[in-house]
C-alpha cells in the first residue's frame, strides 16, 4: 500500500492538472487563443527560468551522469528505427509513416517528466532531467525532420538550416548552457533576483499541464486507430521498459533508473503536431498520438513507478 500512494502521489497532480485543462476547455473556460498565448510563455520564459534555477542550485556532479545520456539518447534512436521499421510494414501512405515514428520515439520529457520529477525527487530530479533535454531536444528534432521528410519523397535541404537554427536558438538549450557555470563553480545565485526567478518557475507546471489539456482532442480517434495504438504501445510500454532492461544488462552507473524511466515513458510531445503539420504530414493520426498517449501514459507511468519502487530502484 505505501509504494502504491507513492506512485499516485507521484502521478495525481499531473493527471489532475491535464485533466483539468481538457475540462477547461471543453467548457470554453479558457480558449485556444489562452492555450497558444501560456505555451509560448512557458517555453520561452517560464519553463527555461525553471531549468536555470534548478540546475544552477544543484551540484553539477550530482546531476550530470554521461552514462544515463548516453542511454537515454542511444534508446531513443533504436526505438526510431524500430518504429519505422513497422511503420514501413504498417502502412503504405507515406503521410502517415512519419507522424507513427515520431509519436514512438518523441517524448514530452521537458514538461511531463520534469514535473513527475519534482514530485519525486524535487528540483534536483528536475536539474537531472534538464541535463537530458539538452541533448535529447536536438536529436529529437534532427530525427524528426528525417522521417517526416525521407517517406513523402521530399528534398528539404532547406529546411536544415532552419531546423539548426531552431535547435541553437532553443530557449531550454540555453538556459542549460547558461546555467551550467553556476553548477559547476558553486556560483550563487544573486539575492535581488532571487524571488523574481522562483515565482517566474513556479508558472511552468501549472500553466504547462493545462495547455497539454487543453490541446487533447479524442474526436478523430476513429481513424487511424491501429497505427495510434500500436505507435502508444511503442512509446509507453516498450521504449521505458527496455531501457530499463538494458541499463541492468549492461550494469551501467546509473544513479537512479526512474528518471530514465520517467523520461523514456513520457506522452509523446504536443510540439510534434506542429512539425507534422507544417511538413505535410498526417497531423490527424498525430493529434491521435499524443492523445492517446497523453490519457494511458497516467496510468503506465504510475504503474512503472510503483514498479520500480517495489524492487527498491527509486
Amino acid at each position: 500500500m505505501q509504494n502504491f500512494l507513492f506512485s499516485f502521489n507521484a502521478i495525481f497532480p499531473v493527471a489532475a492538472l491535464i485533466l483539468l485543462g481538457y475540462i477547461l476547455r471543453k467548457t470554453k473556460f479558457i480558449s485556444a487563443d489562452f492555450i497558444s498565448n501560456s505555451s509560448m510563455l512557458v517555453f520561452r520564459i517560464a519553463l527555461p527560468v525553471l531549468i536555470f534555477r534548478n540546475i544552477a542550485r544543484t551540484d553539477f556532479s550530482k546531476v550530470f551522469n554521461g552514462e544515463e545520456i548516453f542511454l537515454s539518447v542511444g534508446m531513443t534512436i533504436i526505438i526510431y528505427f524500430i518504429a519505422w521499421f513497422f511503420a514501413g510494414k504498417m502502412s503504405e501512405i507515406p503521410a502517415e509513416q512519419g507522424p507513427f515514428v515520431q509519436g514512438a520515439f518523441r517524448g514530452n520529457v521537458a514538461i511531463v517528466g520534469t514535473a513527475i520529477a519534482m514530485n519525486i525527487y524535487g528540483p534536483e530530479g528536475a536539474a537531472r532531467v534538464a541535463m537530458h533535454v539538452c541533448f535529447l531536444m536536438p536529436l529529437y528534432n534532427i530525427l524528426a525532420v528525417i522521417v517526416l521528410t525521407v517517406p513523402m519523397g521530399k528534398n528539404n535541404a532547406g529546411g536544415w538550416q532552419k531546423i539548426l537554427l531552431k535547435i541553437i536558438t532553443n530557449p531550454l538549450i540555453i538556459a542549460v548552457v547558461v546555467s551550467l557555470p553556476f553548477s559547476i563553480y558553486s556560483i550563487p545565485i544573486p539575492v535581488i533576483f532571487q524571488g523574481a526567478i522562483d515565482y517566474t518557475a513556479q508558472l511552468t507546471l501549472p500553466l504547462a499541464l493545462l495547455g497539454i489539456g487543453g490541446s487533447l482532442s479524442f474526436s478523430a480517434f476513429g481513424k487511424h486507430p491501429v497505427l495510434a495504438v500500436i505507435a502508444t504501445a511503442l512509446k509507453l510500454i516498450i521504449l521505458p521498459a527496455s531501457t530499463i532492461l538494458m541499463s541492468v544488462l549492461l550494469k551501467l552507473n546509473i544513479q537512479d533508473p526512474g528518471i530514465l524511466f520517467l523520461l523514456m515513458g513520457a506522452p509523446t510531445a504536443v510540439s510534434s503536431f506542429i512539425m507534422t503539420k507544417e511538413m505535410g504530414s498526417d497531423e490527424v493520426l498525430q493529434a491521435n498520438i499524443i492523445a492517446l498517449t497523453s490519457f494511458v501514459s497516467m496510468f503506465t507511468l504510475g504503474l512503472g513507478i510503483f514498479i520500480l519502487r517495489t524492487l527498491g530502484m527509486i
